[in-house]
């Protein structure tokens, strides 16, 4: 199970046994918990990668397992605004950048969870605290990698030996 390695850290995303499908199924038996921390969930297209993310926002029911936010349903957590949900095709605010489009979620001071669906292993690394790997039919979680880097992170960053240590590191759990 992909999970927080210190209990200090406050649950704020908890998935337990979940699966999930459509016509066929899609994820089994996902167990991941988040706390204040940005995760990337990496993983082949048509993995699953975007439905975990519609489960985690309330968007899909689960076939069976829980998945609560902050100790409530994701219908709740929506309700009481506790929750945000950025779509791949967003419409963004023409006025603000990328980063001030991509962060407008984030403001508000509170520390905060991120749970985002890329391809590029790179910028997992570069941005994510963790990195969760998903594949197989169904999916299931195929490995976690926790990023060491310091914060502030910046592109330069790409160039570290300790940077591409992690990349190969996240691309061995898809192979």
């Amino acid at each position: 199970m992909a999970r927080l390695a210190s209990s200090a850290v406050p649950v704020a995303i908890a998935l337990h046994g979940v699966s999930a499908g459509y016509a066929s199924p899609v994820l089994h038996d996902i167990d991941l918990e988040v706390g204040n921390e940005v995760v990337a969930i990496v993983g082949r297209s048509g993995s699953g990668k975007t439905t975990l993310l519609r489960l985690i926002a309330g968007l899909v029911e689960p076939t069976s397992g829980t998945v609560d936010l902050l100790g409530v349903a994701p219908a709740v957590a929506r309700r009481r605004k506790r929750i945000g949900f950025v779509a791949q095709d967003a419409r963004l605010h023409p006025w603000r950048t990328v980063r001030e489009n991509v962060t407008l979620p984030l403001e508000g001071g509170r520390a905060r969870s991120v749970v985002y669906v890329t391809h590029d292993i790179e910028e997992a690394v570069l941005l994510a605290d963790r990195v969760i790997v998903i594949g197989g039919r169904p999916a299931g979680v195929l490995g976690e990698v926790r990023i060491s880097l310091a914060r502030p992170r910046t592109r330069a960053m790409r160039r570290e030996p300790g940077f591409h240590d992690l990349v190969e590191e996240v691309r061995e759990h898809l192979e």
